[in-house]
């Protein structure tokens, strides 16, 4: 009766004598669907090779890997006869062994050069891998580099030259073919690099494959490759424009100036940038083209990580488009730092605790200098009896200051609070921030 299509029979030696010629009889069988082996014990590779012993020490007992020929016999010999058992066990475990002067088969580094690529292009390369191949079935798992801009995929090539892909799944059907060669197809993207020069420089990876034999656990291969990048236009002073903190009272500019290299009549514009809060213009200075970014925050849009892109348009061969990340990070006027509230926990509620925060006012159109006008409850009750709030200030930032909350111990009758600290500024009424405090009794 004919296997199911998914249930292939393939051989897994387990010596270099028997990767030459091996019996048919001590075929392994896969299920490709379900990845599982069924075969006695489910040891079936060590049962390759104590089967001739076992055979040998019991002519009547007919032991087969695969359970075609039943495996009572042998479990009746292993209940009855333990000691010829475990004979045979190490007879067959010392014919699996390595032969003398064979060499364990160790990871072998490999190495790919992709040379100078031009900025905006990509360029592929595929890597031969070696691999065990006298265990398995070996899964291609995965590439782990430290390049930002490679991606990868497997290739199992077979002899009459058809290709199977994998992205890297531990599962029989991906498994590379005792007949097929494994490549590590590498493709560097330098679209996601910034648009400067870069000289050749070279990333160290590896190439993890995974044994569901689990005779050998993952394999790790050493992979590294060379590359540099080739910048058809110089951007001056920088190529990544980063404003750091963005408080939304404040305006932020920055000019930046391009030069197409061996050709200085080159062209840009027109300039393209989606975030509203970044506005970008290109002028002429001269011989020099100056490209002018200003960033307006916008509470409207949320505080937070802010990343764009900036493309402007070229003449240059293959119309090459000029990419500058602008980052930033949109932040209130009043930053409060680690935490925006001062949070005690869980506390004895009897006895004296201490918090405290960092503040930082932004806004350089009022005095820098941060006053306490009062400590509340939720409700609006004063706390002034129960805390403290002293303002420290720090060494070489005069617009930063230390806020630092006591409590007394004095709301033990209680079974947690909340408040806030008002504080404002000198010499301008009202209040400019509310820190909230809590804190939770033991209990």
């Amino acid at each position: 009766m004919a296997s199911p299509p998914w249930q292939t029979r393939h051989r897994w030696p387990t010596t270099a004598a028997e990767h030459a010629e091996s019996d048919p009889e001590t075929d392994i069988v896969f299920d490709r669907h379900t990845g599982t082996r069924p075969t006695l014990w489910g040891l079936a590779p060590i049962f390759a090779c104590v089967r001739p012993a076992l055979c040998k020490a019991m002519p009547h007992c007919r032991l087969s890997p695969n359970g075609s020929r039943g495996p009572l016999p042998g479990v009746a010999l292993a209940l009855f006869c333990p000691d010829l058992v475990l004979l045979a066990v190490l007879a067959g475990l010392a014919a699996c062994s390595p032969a003398p002067g064979t060499a364990p088969w160790e990871p072998r580094p490999t190495s790919v050069d992709f040379g100078m690529i031009p900025h905006g292009e990509v360029s592929t390369k595929r890597v031969a891998i070696d691999f065990p191949r006298d265990r398995g079935p070996m899964v291609p798992l995965a590439f782990r580099g430290n390049c930002s801009c490679a991606s990868w995929a497997f290739v199992a090539v077979a002899k009459d030259g058809s290709e199977r892909r994998s992205l890297g799944r531990a599962a029989v059907e991906h498994a590379v073919l005792p007949d097929e060669s494994l490549f590590l197809e590498l493709s560097l993207d330098t679209r996601r690099k910034e648009a400067a020069e870069q000289a050749k420089i070279t990333s160290s990876g590896e190439v993890l494959l995974v044994d569901l034999g689990e005779t050998q656990g993952r394999v790790a291969i050493p992979v590294s490759f060379t590359y540099g990048i080739d910048a058809p236009v110089e951007l001056s002073p920088f190529a990544h424009v980063d404003f750091g903190a963005l408080p939304l009272s404040r305006r932020y500019s920055v000019s930046l100036e391009l030069r197409a290299r061996g050709k200085p009549d080159a062209r840009f514009g027109p300039v393209h940038v989606d975030d509203p809060r970044v506005h970008a213009s290109l002028r002429q200075d001269g011989a020099v083209t100056v490209l002018d970014v200003r960033v307006v925050p916008d509470r409207g849009l949320g505080l937070g990580a802010m990343r764009t892109l900036i493309s402007v348009e070229t003449d240059l061969e293959g119309g090459y488009v000029v990419p500058i990340p602008v980052t930033g990070q949109v932040v209130d006027d009043i930053e409060v730092r680690p935490m925006e509230r001062i949070s005690f926990g869980r506390i004895d509620l009897g006895s004296e605790q201490t918090g405290e925060v960092i503040l930082r006012d932004h806004d350089t159109s009022r005095p820098a200098e941060f006053v306490v006008l009062g400590i509340r409850g939720v409700v609006g009750k004063d706390l002034a009896n129960h805390f403290d709030a002293v303002l420290q200030t720090i060494d070489g930032d005069e617009r930063s200051a230390r806020l630092v909350l006591r409590y007394k111990g004095t709301y033990s009758a209680t079974r947690a609070f909340r408040g806030f600290v008002d504080l404002g500024k000198r010499g301008q009424p009202g209040s400019v921030v509310s820190i909230e405090f809590v804190g939770f009794g033991n209990e």
